[in-house]
């Protein structure tokens, strides 16, 4: 990851505050990236489930 944001930091005109400005960048957004993931595929599969019947363990 720091190769990535040594990288990134080269394009926000380098120095060490730009790295450090990449690297919260990167992090930043992976975190929200996994965590929106998770939401919208915790909320569709509710959905796809309820929709398919089986929130009943009884059916099964």
């Amino acid at each position: 990851m720091l190769g990535a944001a040594r990288t990134m930091a080269s394009s926000l005109g380098g120095g060490a505050a730009r790295q450090s400005l990449a690297l919260a960048i990167l992090v930043y957004f992976g975190v929200i990236g996994v965590l929106g993931g998770y939401l919208l595929t915790r909320l569709f599969l509710q959905w796809a489930f309820a929709t398919a019947g089986w929130q009943d363990a009884d059916r099964l």
